[in-house]
């Protein structure tokens, strides 16, 4: 059985650094995937009363354009 939260997500975010970046985003029973131009991040995500908390790995597949 899948999670409410599955589906397809546009997604932007920021870094620590101040780079930001918008790419897309699947979840699917609480694993999520997708990337943008440059990179690719996967992770798995837990569900306690309805607060989802997880990590994500980043992997850089392409370099800066």
């Amino acid at each position: 059985m899948g999670h409410l939260t599955d589906g397809n997500y546009v997604v932007q975010y920021e870094s620590t650094l101040g780079y930001w970046g918008s790419g897309v985003a699947t979840w699917n029973n609480l694993v999520v995937s997708g990337g943008d131009t440059c990179f690719e991040f996967y992770g798995k995500l837990a569900d306690s009363a309805g607060f989802l908390a997880g990590r994500l790995k980043v992997r850089r597949h392409a370099s800066v354009l």
